[in-house]
């Protein structure tokens, strides 16, 4: 699927988790979402990321499961904590999706991202990033637990 795909999704009533890989356009494609759907509340994990990263996990979880702090509204929420979310909801009673987004590009693609946008001193630290997020992803699609509908994006351009 592509982004126009995407968009053309009724995602209005739905809590939408999105993920993807460092610099593969998650927060790209959550505005863009949330430009089709401005009811809902707009979450970035990378808010969490002054908290350790156990800490924030739980914050978000917290955040995510007080409505409240979303004002009751459906939510979308993107980032890499997203993966540790997805893996703690099979575990727990805690907030879990209707609808997941994987957003997925090259390898290249990220690392000129990387280049032009962000920390390059950090590139050396990718592969094992992505190894890292990839096995928790696994395990999440290998759990015999039901899951929502998982919509894949390629965001290569």
């Amino acid at each position: 699927m592509f982004l126009d795909d995407i968009l053309a999704i009724n995602f209005s009533a739905m809590n939408v988790c999105i993920v993807g890989l460092a610099a593969s356009g998650k927060s790209h494609v959550a505005a863009k979402l949330y430009g089709r759907n401005p009811t809902h509340t707009l979450i970035s994990t990378d808010s969490y990321l002054p908290f350790n990263y156990e800490q924030g996990l739980y914050e978000l979880i917290s955040d995510l499961g007080n409505p409240e702090k979303h004002d009751f509204n459906p939510i979308i929420v993107e980032g890499i904590l997203n993966f540790r979310l997805l893996r703690k909801g099979l575990d727990t009673d805690c907030w879990k999706p209707d609808a997941i987004i994987f957003v997925e590009n090259s390898r290249k693609q990220r690392h000129e991202i990387y280049l032009r946008e962000r920390d390059a001193s950090k590139l050396k630290y990718m592969q094992s990033f992505d190894l890292g997020l990839l096995k928790i992803w696994n395990e999440y699609l290998q759990s015999p637990v039901k899951k929502p509908p998982i919509f894949t994006l390629n965001n290569e351009h």
